[in-house]
């Protein structure tokens, strides 16, 4: 696949609208709940300090009655989940369940141990659940135990989700209005651009006409302004292409290009008629397989085995070859070998092209030497005149010829459809049911017929003889259908 300029740009600044819209996302997401964590953590702390004052004086008289009952009104909170009142050793004294269950138990997990060692509040969590413990003291100095309290962080994730959903809408919106604007802000760049490459494909083949918008007051709009103005120039001072085919097919001689291997590149209308090949069956064709053996050429087969079989022919390409070398091509003579197998004898002229002393490209012109050799035996005859006139008026009896037969065919196509679809539909069909359909296509035939057998009998070249009449008599006359213009 080719990436133009347009595809790179956009490719180039959507990656960077992503990258950086995406990072910022990230990033604000992350930045949000940390924040918002941070914040929890502060106010849980700031709880856990107020109730650590609150069962202080509990706490000193041993009052376990009450801590359970304060940590019971504690637990109403939904976002307190345990809590955990210890003695100095780290034994828990009320949890605010019945009983006390884990009374005179003392934990051993790491969290726990580390309360014991604190000195200030200290916080871990996970996904779910904030834990913040240290110890609880009288006149900020003496000991008197140690409280843990565990906070649910569902709510927090709530939040933080919920934000995490706004700030990735936001983004979302954001990178799509950045999309949008760098696809136009691509198109602004790159439509002047790509109106350029196209003027220059059109000019490079030949049409100077072309000319491009310059609307713009930026460099882009001034580069157009440029292009029309060089393209003027140009058009000024070059030959177009147009203008050289036309010189070239207008040649009553053959015309070939070949490239320095000898590989036919260009030829005019005329090599085209006279080889009888279609152009782009030329094109590509070595020259050898145009040469046919020189009449005196000792070597040929008198058979002509090489024409039929195709083989390589060497004798006039070996002349031919040497004038090449020589850097020019004066007439020299040998024939073209036709589609049909036909040899035509012809005078060769033509120039080489060098470029760094290589060569570039052979320029071939070839005269049909029959011309010179008809001319020296030609017969001005009746005959032949007539025939010329026929042959002259053919190319404007051609449309009148397949406007006359292609009614009746039409009548044919539509009555053999219809034969078609009855055959089709309906199993019992008589001959009464379809003998109008074939009297149609019959007639029409017949005047087919009629038509070929009048344009063979004006096209055919036959011997004419002259008698006297007398012009006052009368004399039976056929009226044809075709007319010889005037």
């Amino acid at each position: 696949m080719k990436l133009t300029i347009r595809l790179k740009m956009l490719t180039f600044t959507m990656g960077i609208i992503l990258l950086v819209g995406g990072a910022i996302s990230l990033f604000g997401i992350s930045l949000s709940a940390k924040n918002i964590l941070t914040s929890f953590i502060d106010q849980s702390i700031k709880i856990t300090s107020l109730i650590s004052k609150d069962i202080s004086k509990n706490l000193y008289s041993l009052d376990i009655k009450n801590l359970n009952y304060k940590v019971e009104q504690l637990k109403v909170n939904p976002d307190i989940g345990h809590v955990y009142i210890m003695d100095q050793t780290g034994m828990l004294l009320a949890d605010g369940t019945e009983g006390s269950a884990f009374s005179n138990h003392k934990f051993s997990d790491p969290f726990s141990k580390d309360i014991l060692k604190a000195k200030h509040w200290i916080t871990a969590s996970d996904s779910k659940i904030l834990r913040v413990g240290g110890p609880v003291l009288v006149a900020q100095t003496k000991l008197l135990g140690f409280i843990q309290i565990e906070f649910s962080l569902e709510k927090i994730n709530q939040f933080v989700a919920e934000t995490s959903k706004k700030v990735i809408t936001i983004t979302i919106v954001s990178l799509s209005i950045g999309m949008i604007l760098a696809i136009l802000f691509s198109l602004s760049i790159t439509k002047p651009i790509t109106n350029l490459v196209s003027a220059s494909e059109l000019i490079g083949s030949g049409n100077y006409n072309t000319v491009i918008k310059a609307d713009r007051n930026d460099e882009l709009g001034m580069l157009s302004k440029t292009f029309n103005q060089m393209n003027l120039n140009l058009q000024a001072n070059t030959v177009s292409r147009i203008y050289v085919e036309n010189i070239i097919q207008s040649l009553s001689d053959m015309l070939l290009v070949l490239d320095k291997k000898g590989i036919i590149k260009t030829v005019n209308s005329s090599a085209i008629n006279l080889l009888g090949h279609q152009q782009q069956e030329l094109l590509g064709l070595s020259i050898e397989e145009i040469l046919a053996p020189d009449q005196d050429d000792p070597s040929r087969d008198s058979d002509k085995s090489d024409i039929e079989e195709n083989k390589p022919l060497f004798h006039d390409y070996k002349k031919l070859n040497q004038s090449i070398q020589a850097g020019k091509v004066k007439e020299i003579t040998g024939h073209f070998l036709t589609k049909q197998k036909e040899k035509i004898p012809v005078i060769i002229s033509g120039s080489v092209l060098k470029q760094k002393g290589e060569i570039n490209a052979i320029i071939l012109s070839a005269k049909d030497a029959r011309d010179s050799r008809l001319l020296e035996k030609l017969k001005s005859t009746q005959q032949q005149l007539i025939q010329s006139a026929k042959l002259a008026s053919l190319g404007e009896m051609s449309a009148g010829l397949a406007h006359e037969l292609n009614n009746p065919l039409q009548f044919i196509m539509g009555f053999n459809q219809s034969l078609r679809t009855l055959f089709k539909h309906q199993k019992d069909v008589s001959y009464n049911d379809v003998k109008d359909y074939f009297h149609e296509i019959n007639s029409a035939c017949q005047r087919m017929r009629e038509i070929i057998q009048h344009f063979r009998l004006f096209s055919r070249q036959k011997d004419l003889s002259f008698s006297n009449i007398n012009r006052n008599s009368s004399h039976p006359m056929r009226e044809f259908d075709l007319e010889v213009p005037a």
